[in-house]
């Protein structure tokens, strides 16, 4: 098997029906040997029946995983794929015609040392963010274009609806880790595994190559584009920074003094922009942030 293409999905039947149709009316290759693992993670809206209904127009494999958890689920799918080269994307995507090709002739010129990515076009389902929004949306709104050139990327710039990497570097890494990622199960907003697999790549030597031929359109709904959502995803985990092995801050009796005023000033900035009519909503993410941090810090000092 050359390519395995995982999507992971979780009562979302509808939205991943119009994405199987698409696959099927779209997605035709004799050149390369493909298979579609569809992962169905707890799904309670019989997404089974629906992927099932598909067997006869797409190489599809049902999956189902019972446990809760977006990282989970793309595990389960890469115990499943019989791929050389996997690709992932969501339940919410249009290709292009030639996406798959596009990955593979990128590995097959490029079979030591790397893995890929491509670009991601937004189709937004209501107003897109504005351009101020726009500066602290997370890529899973405002999409990603990297150029029309294909070249080496050193950081983990790809996300989720658009990467691959070959099943050989997954194995030598090992598994997604089960503690970040989306989580309807889990409080908070989760993100990270996807950039934590990626960074684990890279330490290994494994960098990030663009393919700017293999393109998604992704839809993007309108409760997405808002402050309060690229402000979630931007200050994920923000809670948590200081439960693990992160240290601590400079403190004056017992007060994390670069924190504060850190905080004090993100938040006089974007008071001060907002109030002279200039951008300010990524002076307004980055106070959330500190003001996060200062929380975390706050609840697992003891612990320290």
């Amino acid at each position: 098997m050359d390519v395995s293409v995982i999507i992971c999905t979780w009562n979302r039947k509808n939205i991943l029906d119009k994405t199987l149709n698409h696959f099927s009316e779209n997605i035709d290759t004799t050149s390369v040997d493909w298979e579609l693992v569809v992962v169905n993670n707890n799904s309670t809206d019989n997404t089974g029946r629906l992927v099932r209904s598909f067997k006869d127009s797409l190489p599809i494999v049902h999956v189902y995983e019972p446990v809760q958890g977006l990282a989970r689920a793309h595990n389960t799918g890469i115990d499943s794929a019989q791929g050389e080269l996997i690709i992932f994307t969501d339940d919410d995507v249009q290709p292009v015609e030639g996406w798959i090709e596009e990955y593979w002739r990128a590995y097959q010129k490029r079979q030591r040392g790397y893995f890929f990515g491509g670009p991601i076009i937004s189709q937004y389902e209501g107003t897109p963010p504005d351009a101020d929004l726009a500066r602290v949306a997370p890529p899973s709104v405002v999409g990603l274009d990297l150029g029309e050139e294909p070249r080496e990327i050193r950081l983990p710039k790809f996300i989720g609806p658009n990467w691959a990497c070959p099943a050989k570097y997954l194995e030598q890494v090992g598994d997604f880790n089960e503690n970040l990622g989306l989580n309807p199960e889990a409080e908070g907003v989760g993100v990270g595994e996807e950039t934590d697999m990626m960074v684990r790549l890279k330490d290994v030597g494994i960098n990030g190559w663009y393919v700017p031929g293999a393109k998604i359109k992704h839809r993007v709904p309108e409760s997405k584009c808002t402050l309060e959502h690229a402000v979630s995803r931007s200050t994920a985990g923000m809670e948590e920074v200081y439960a693990g092995d992160a240290p601590m801050p400079f403190t004056i009796l017992g007060i994390p003094v670069g924190l504060c005023k850190g905080a004090l000033l993100s938040g006089i900035e974007w008071v001060w922009r907002k109030a002279t009519g200039r951008w300010w909503k990524e002076e307004y993410a980055s106070w959330v942030k500190q003001k996060k941090m200062i929380e975390s810090y706050y609840k697992y000092k003891v612990k320290k």
